[in-house]
């Protein structure tokens, strides 16, 4: 019943028992004691290292700021990379 209610061919009788299945589930739900309802604990976590900013810098194509090590020279210019036309031996 639950697929049908997803793409929304149920008949009316059916709809009812859908809407009655999910307030006596919602209403179970809330009756329920937050210690049976969750797991609460402690835990150990390692974080991950400081992650390294970049000074942006501005494409002299488009304008638009680019992060530094993202930036790509092109003639010359510092260039964002949807800006970059690359450089090919063809």
């Amino acid at each position: 019943m639950h697929e049908k209610r997803h793409f929304q061919v149920l008949r009316p009788r059916e709809m009812d028992e859908f809407v009655k299945a999910k307030d006596a589930l919602t209403e179970r739900i809330l009756e329920i004691p937050v210690e049976e309802l969750f797991k609460v604990e402690s835990v150990e976590m390692e974080f991950p290292e400081e992650a390294r900013i970049f000074k942006s810098i501005y494409c002299a194509q488009c304008g638009e700021p680019v992060a530094e090590h993202r930036a790509r020279v092109e003639n010359g210019e510092i260039v964002c990379i949807p800006c970059f036309n690359e450089y090919s031996r063809t």
